[in-house]
């Protein structure tokens, strides 16, 4: 079993998700911008696709560019929320919480002395960038 301070066990689960919502969020911009070229280092170009829209007359059938990021899926993946369950034995050191932690592979021989706590987060709302940028597009056709 091994004993870590209440603080520093909550802040450490806290800063692991946030890092890896960054890393997922950081991964999704990178595919989303690789439906772009870079004319400089400065100004990003939608790469298109051609594509023929037919009508009900032939006359009116046209060939328009569709920006491959307004055909792109636009839900990313993100992480919602996480639950995670500890099994402990609380104590005090140095007038500090501590607790006990235990690990799903220790043999539960002593699990009427461990207690049970939950922690739930949420993530917040993310920007709207990408977002705005992918509907200035789709408004263009």
């Amino acid at each position: 079993m091994q004993e870590v301070k209440f603080e520093t066990l909550v802040t450490s689960i806290g800063i692991s998700l946030q890092n890896a919502q960054k890393t997922i969020e950081n991964q999704n911009t990178t595919l989303y911008f690789q439906d772009y070229e870079v004319q400089d280092e400065n100004v990003y170009t939608p790469v298109t696709r051609r594509i023929s829209m037919p009508g009900s007359d032939p006359a009116n059938a046209g060939i328009i560019d569709v920006p491959l990021t307004a055909l792109q899926n636009h839900s990313s993946l993100m992480l919602d929320s996480v639950d995670i369950n500890l099994k402990f034995v609380a104590g005090e050191r140095n007038g500090d919480l501590c607790l006990g932690i235990k690990s799903a592979h220790e043999p539960d021989e002593l699990q009427n002395e461990y207690s049970e706590m939950s922690l739930h987060f949420k993530k917040a709302d993310t920007s709207e960038g990408i977002a705005r940028l992918t509907d200035k597009a789709i408004k263009q056709l």
